[in-house]
């Protein structure tokens, strides 16, 4: 019975013992599993781990690979981080495993290299030239950062799969990451449960240190599909061979913002081969305070998409290329089928086409079908519709778009030298549109017309615009052709010195066109005020018509009424001309008191005849500068409800 009794007390303290034993050997195991282990990847060679879960990066040479970290990174619980013990280059011979685990860091910022002030990271992922991708992440939480990821077949780095919150470079110190040269796209982003993922602070498509040289990533820079909540943020983006960055049925969560797309890191031009941006497929996402320079096109917008384009700067683009989708056309943004706001923008120094033989259209913006579009407050400045032959529309070109164009600066673009060319400011082409606060100022045609804009079968109201010194043969400021119906409310159309300030033609139908409260001025020593070619009736009220050759002209025997009321004429060599014109409560001999009309500054002075001396209107309420109308006993006449008030200096005023 004792021995029994000593032999079960033995048995129990070795199972108590061993037990001890195997708690003591599984507790550092049960640490690591718990996650926060960082593997260190210690060689450029690419074997796979020895033991996958171990949580030991561990191939059976006893070296800890990348594709090593990767597997461990997987196999074991909670987050990982891998780093690396020297500034590797890193050949793979197929594809890495997907990163599955979430919260896994690829953290190569440890390794920096410097040449000529340019930085760049020293880990570098060659695929080889392998027809597999680099990265490839479905998990959520991971970021990768300090690599050059090159040479693969497929993509540098592919998110889909429900990835979520990762993030591909950063703003930190060495956390960019390279992402050049690959087959496909620099960065896939896909699927409608792949969302609010970072791309940023990355170059992809240049060499390593940012600069000019043939590292274009086959199509996209990045391209994303679908997913909400992605942001592709302050990274340089060029030389890949499609587009900077495409965007394809995404939502307005979507962000493309603060990147520099299409030029080096010194501002040389290396454009992407065809867009900077590229929307369709009814995306929806924000573009915002990017610079986007020398692509063949800036932004191309199609297929029902609505993209919010706001304070960006778009320059030095030229679309003559016949491999682009409306060659010729919007070498700044392209419009096809769609509904764009386009804000805030500087567009400038763009050409849609360089050559005699065809049109080029819209410089710096051109539409086509994309009715509820808004153009507001944009610099469109020395864009040019065709450099060698015909061109419509110098800053912008719409075709059967119904629009609102409002306070932007049109300014010295050019439609071109051709005689048919069209529109050195805007061309409407079957486009009605809203044309209001803008200013549209020494835009030319040379021997075609519609210096500040040409009006083809566009029904179109202008109101408050400012439309000064641009020039043609004929309509310097406004080309008004086979227009139906148009109004002209509160305008300055001045210093036309070579055309018109307003010509209208129509054939074979009529046009009825209302004049109201506007200054037309100084449209001399060669020029019109205003006139009627044919088969137009005119109804002008509160206008002022001062210092042009002829104030009003309408060619006898053509069709033309005109019916000018409450009119105050001076200067003209000759204030009316035509037979058909019923002038009524005219003031004639008086001077405006213009208050700096050489500066362009047409607001009244005190004691102006034109003060109070309009009729009503009581549908128009404001006046150029949305004063209210009237103001004292009545409507002026004019452009300027006269408001007391001092004017200072523009040096001041800009101050």
């Amino acid at each position: 019975m004792k021995g029994k009794l000593l032999l079960s007390v033995g048995i129990a303290g070795l199972s108590v013992a061993l037990a001890l034993v195997l708690l003591a050997s599984a507790a550092p195991w049960a640490a690591r599993a718990a996650g926060g282990e960082t593997f260190t990847v210690d060689t450029s060679a690419d074997g796979s781990d020895n033991n996958p879960g171990d949580c030991q990066c561990q191939t059976s040479g006893g070296q800890c690979t990348l594709r090593a970290a990767i597997q461990e990174a997987n196999a074991c619980s909670g987050p990982q981080t891998i780093k690396f013990g020297g500034p590797w280059g890193i050949t793979v011979a197929g594809p890495l495993p997907t990163l599955t685990d979430n919260g896994t860091v690829i953290d190569g910022s440890d390794w920096w290299g410097e040449g000529s002030g340019l930085g760049f990271p020293m880990v570098w992922l060659n695929g080889g030239g392998g027809s597999f991708h680099g990265l490839v992440i479905t998990a959520s939480d991971c970021a990768v950062y300090g690599l050059v990821i090159y040479n693969f077949g497929g993509h540098g780095v592919y998110l889909y799969g429900g990835a979520r919150n990762n993030r591909i470079g950063g703003a930190g110190t060495h956390q960019r990451v390279v992402i050049s040269d690959n087959g496909w796209n620099g960065a896939m982003i896909t699927g409608t449960t792949t969302t609010s993922n970072t791309v940023e602070a990355c170059y992809i498509g240049t060499p390593p240190e940012g600069t000019v040289g043939d590292w274009g990533n086959g199509w996209h820079g990045v391209s994303i599909w679908y997913g909400a909540g992605n942001v592709i943020s302050g990274n340089l983006i060029a030389g890949n061979g499609w587009s900077g960055v495409a965007v394809d049925s995404v939502n307005h969560t979507v962000e493309i913002r603060n990147n520099r797309i299409g030029l080096s890191i010194d501002g040389q031009p290396l454009g992407n081969g065809f867009y900077g941006i590229h929307v369709a497929h009814g995306a929806m996402p924000v573009i915002i305070s990017n610079t986007v320079a020398f692509n063949r096109r800036g932004i191309h917008v199609e297929g029902s998409s609505s993209p919010w384009i706001y304070g960006n700067l778009i320059y030095g683009h030229n679309a003559s290329n016949g491999s682009l989708d409306f060659p010729r056309c919007g070498a700044g943004i392209l419009c096809d089928t769609s509904s764009l706001i386009i804000a805030g923008n500087v567009i400038t120094s763009n050409v849609a086409y360089t050559g005699t033989d065809l049109t080029g259209f819209g410089g710096g913006i051109a539409m086509s079908e994309c009715d509820g579009s808004i153009i507001g407050g944009n610099q469109i400045v020395s864009n040019t519709a065709n450099t060698a032959g015909t061109g419509r529309g110098g800053g912008i070109y719409l075709y059967e778009s119904d629009v609102t164009i409002a306070t932007n600066t049109i300014m010295s673009n050019t439609a071109g030298p051709g005689v048919n060319s069209r529109g050195g400011g805007l061309a409407l082409n079957h486009s009605n549109a809203l044309i209001t606060g803008n200013t549209v100022h020494g835009n030319s045609v040379d021997s075609g017309l519609g210096g500040g804009a040409w009006l083809f079968y566009s029904n179109v109201t202008l109101d408050g615009n400012t439309i000064i010194a641009n020039r043609s043969i004929g309509g310097d400021g406004l080309e008004i052709e086979n227009c139906a119906f148009f109004t002209l409310t509160n305008n300055i159309i001045a210093q036309h010195d070579h055309g018109e300030g307003v010509d209208i033609w129509v054939t074979p139908d009529f046009s009825h066109g209302w004049l109201v409260n506007n200054t037309i001025a100084q449209n001399a020593p060669y020029g019109y005020g205003v006139r009627l070619l044919e088969n137009t009736t005119l109804t002008l009220t509160n206008n002022m018509i001062v210092s042009n050759t002829t104030g009003i002209y309408a060619t006898p025997g053509q069709t033309n009424t005109v019916i000018a009321d409450h009119t105050l004429f001076y200067g003209n060599t000759n204030d009316t001309d035509g037979s058909v014109i019923t002038n009524t409560h005219a003031i004639t001999g008086r001077d405006p008191l213009f208050l700096d009309p050489a500066a362009g500054n047409y607001h009244l002075r005190a004691g102006s005849p034109a003060v109070n001396a309009g009729v009503a209107v009581p549908w128009l309420t404001a006046d150029i500068d949305s004063d209210p109308r009237p103001i004292g006993a009545g409507y002026d006449i004019g452009a300027d409800e006269y408001v007391a008030r001092i004017w200072l200096p523009l040096v001041l005023r800009d101050s």
